[in-house]
């Protein structure tokens, strides 16, 4: 019998493992069988208009004038900012069916993810809550978080980030009661300075943009700007990268220069997403800089501001963002809806791509360091469409998802990739 017992014992050490896997295996079977579907609960959402694009950004405008005054204050977000807000929040995460759905007591944000061939069919709802943080529910598929679960994880996540520095207050004082009404959700918010929690959100990111590189790029413009200046998108692009990278990847100092152009020629508040990169260059700050490119000098910024967007967030967010400009100049108020600066956006984005590309970089940084305007953006670019309002552009193209579209966007891609 002893000796059965021996022989057995190594027999159970080694199932152990396969238990273990078994037991894991089946958790997450378990999992998406609660949590994922087979078709998608949420309709495909129209594209953004040029009203959803001035709506958000309102909404973000009121939001950004209200952080870091140290007090609570009353904040209205309409349901028509919260729509526009959705669809381009999920046209920069690439989720197409979103909705926001209301009624008299309740507020809920509806999305259906793929995941594979299945779908995530998610909602988050907010209730009518008297003074504190408003009672919040998730549902992911079968799976349901009552407010009893959501508050402790909200706490928790609130946590992680005050111990990086984001000094977000108590969730019952950043947030104190919501009232849901016709007109849009009603709340008091107290919010902190954009800076710190911009800093948060970007350190979260896999691979962060360093400030110390950014400042060392910023910096070297400044001065070699006061002792020559230009007002030629071009040499400012060819002194940014004709910088050592001191000791950094050709990747990652590619990243920051591109950073660094930005704060330089459109805002330095740019480096707020970049660390302390604006504190890093208090000493040397120069005035943003009114540079030209093919004679405009609104070109500059759109191709700079996409190609540091693409640097720190990725393409898919920065050529959004260039095609939301474009259709909220294309309302009433706007300039018109602009081939030639969207043009000049994809030219600042697929600068970035390869500059931020292992196997480009070292080669893509030194032909920025010897680049000239022409291949910054060909001239022919200039005879693309552009002032069109949005009755003209949907006469045209429909959408910005439409084929015609998407043609259109092949063509400015191609007549860009001719310039290499």
């Amino acid at each position: 019998m002893a000796k059965t017992l021996r022989a057995n014992a190594p027999a159970a050490r080694r199932s152990w493992p396969l238990r273990l896997i078994t037991g894991i295996g089946a958790a997450l079977l378990a999992f998406a069988l609660l949590t994922l579907s087979l078709s998608p609960a949420v309709e495909t959402a129209p594209p953004p208009e040029a009203a959803d694009v001035t709506a958000a950004h309102m909404a973000f405008q009121r939001v950004r004038g209200l952080s870091g005054t140290g007090k609570s204050q009353p904040f209205l977000l309409s349901w028509a900012e919260a729509r526009g807000g959705s669809l381009l929040l999920g046209r920069a995460l690439n989720v197409h069916r979103v909705v926001v759905a209301q009624d008299a007591k309740t507020a809920t944000l509806r999305a259906s993810v793929p995941v594979g061939p299945l779908w995530a069919n998610v909602a988050v709802s907010i209730r009518n809550t008297q003074d504190r943080f408003p009672d919040t529910s998730i549902s992911v598929g079968w799976l349901h978080l009552p407010p009893f679960l959501v508050r402790p994880l909200a706490k928790g996540a609130r946590l992680v980030l005050n111990l990086r520095g984001a000094h977000l207050a108590p969730l019952d004082d950043m947030v104190r009661g919501i009232t849901i009404n016709p007109v849009g959700v009603q709340t008091t918010l107290n919010l902190p300075r954009n800076t710190k929690l911009f800093r948060q959100l970007n350190d979260v990111q896999s691979d962060p943009v360093a400030s110390t590189l950014v400042a060392a790029s910023y910096c070297a413009l400044a001065r070699a700007q006061t002792v020559s200046p230009a007002t030629d998108l071009a040499v400012q692009v060819q002194r940014a990268f004709a910088q050592p990278v001191a000791g950094a990847s050709p990747a990652d100092a590619n990243r920051a220069a591109f950073v660094a152009l930005a704060m330089f020629t459109v805002s330095p508040n740019v480096g707020n997403l970049a660390g302390d990169a604006v504190q890093r260059t208090e000493k040397c700050r120069a005035a943003p800089q009114s540079l030209t490119l093919m004679a405009r000098t609104d070109l500059p910024k759109h191709l700079i501001l996409s190609a540091a967007l693409t640097s720190l967030f990725g393409e898919n967010v920065s050529q959004e963002m260039g095609t939301w400009k474009e259709i909220s100049d294309s309302g009433p108020q706007g300039s018109g809806f602009s081939f030639v600066d969207l043009s000049a956006d994809r030219s600042g984005t697929h600068h970035a791509k390869r500059a931020a590309a292992p196997e480009t970089a070292a080669d893509e940084r030194r032909r920025l360091s010897t680049i000239t305007e022409a291949q910054l953006l060909p001239l022919h670019a200039l005879a693309f469409a552009e002032g069109m309002t949005e009755a003209e552009f949907r006469a045209r193209y429909t959408s910005t998802e439409s084929a015609e579209y998407d043609k259109m966007v092949a063509i400015i891609d191609r007549v860009l990739a001719e310039q290499k």
